[in-house]
């Protein structure tokens, strides 16, 4: 059986992936109004996608994340740490 091969992933602009990531997070059950994705900028650097929130949310931002991957890029890599 042939394979077609991967779509190549496109490419979006900080604003419009965190856009992105945060649909995917408000349709997660186990999304918290105190938890977002942003777009993070200062000391003159590029803007990056990054999250607030608590940390015992890290687990399901990192799934989110992970499940964007292949299918969006940023121009920027993601700040998991911030």
């Amino acid at each position: 059986m042939l394979r077609r091969p991967s779509p190549q992933p496109v490419t979006l602009d900080a604003q419009a992936l965190v856009d992105e990531l945060n649909r995917r997070l408000r349709a997660d059950p186990a999304w918290r109004e105190d938890t977002r994705f942003v777009v993070a900028s200062g000391d003159g650097s590029v803007a990056a996608p990054t999250w607030q929130g608590p940390d015992s949310m890290k687990p399901v931002v990192a799934r989110i994340v992970k499940s964007v991957i292949g299918e969006f890029e940023a121009e920027q890599p993601f700040l998991f740490d911030r």
